[in-house]
């Protein structure tokens, strides 16, 4: 029991490690500049957008009138559609983000193996041999997040279920959530090894409560507004610093 609590507080520990490191290392920062500003025009576009988008559905739809509780009714739907919107734009944003800043993500932990592993991959980096593997790169990303939404979307079906459906639907998607937060930010080195998508889920399953306070502690720095923006690399970095101390030598 306690060698699983120890495993769960060390998975959940990684991601701020990982923010750490990234935070002291300043040679890493040239690799998340560029989607760090993509990501941020998206979130201002995709705020900006939902906002005035969703007011004036809702304001739309409420009567034109000045009686105090269709006002009050008004407001607390706004209110309640403003908090649906943020939801859905952090979402997308997730996703989308993700998706565009693949192809750094991949080039950053190749950078954090080199930096702390000496592991050095074959050849020097060029933009010319960036750009050709991009395509692939952002092709298996799409393919990986397409299963994430088509599995929510297939966990929907549970709400389905008489008294029992929604409390099954909150557990199972959110620890389909974890497990997807997992399997993504452990594939950048996974990946590079040519190690399958089976493979992966058995080396995740093997280690369970090291993974969940991964995915956790992911999913806590989504949640804190503005960190978002560095998440994903600084999650990045934590998943190849974790899989190298769990699978390589550390050098001497």
């Amino acid at each position: 029991m306690i060698r699983l609590i120890t495993d769960f507080s060390a998975g959940f520990f990684y991601p701020f490690r990982g923010l750490r490191t990234l935070a002291k290392t300043p040679k890493l920062w040239g690799f998340v500049l560029i989607p760090f500003v993509i990501n941020l025009l998206i979130f201002a576009l995709g705020v900006t957008g939902g906002f005035h988008l969703f007011s004036d559905f809702v304001l739309g739809l409420m009567p034109q009138t000045e009686t105090w509780y269709w006002t009050a009714l008004a407001y607390l739907i706004w209110t309640l559609t403003a908090v649906l919107a943020a939801a859905l734009v952090f979402f997308v944003f997730t996703l989308v983000g993700n998706l565009i800043a693949s192809p750094f993500n991949e080039l950053l932990s190749e950078k954090v193996e080199e930096r702390f592993f000496d592991l050095r991959q074959d050849g020097t980096f060029s933009l010319g041999g960036f750009l050709r593997e991009a395509p692939a790169i952002l092709f298996d990303e799409g393919r990986r997040l397409g299963g994430f939404v088509l599995g929510l979307l297939v966990l929907l079906l549970l709400n389905l279920v008489p008294l029992a459906g929604p409390v099954l639907y909150l557990l199972c998607s959110g620890l389909f959530t974890l497990f997807f937060l997992v399997l993504e930010f452990m594939s950048y080195p996974m990946g590079r090894r040519n190690i399958f998508f089976r493979e992966r889920c058995r080396w995740i399953m093997a280690r369970k409560f090291l993974m969940g306070g991964f995915g956790c502690g992911v999913l806590c720095l989504l949640l804190v507004p503005f960190v978002q923006f560095f998440t994903i690399p600084a999650v990045v970095t934590a998943a190849t610093l974790l899989w190298a101390e769990k699978e390589l030598p550390v050098p001497e």
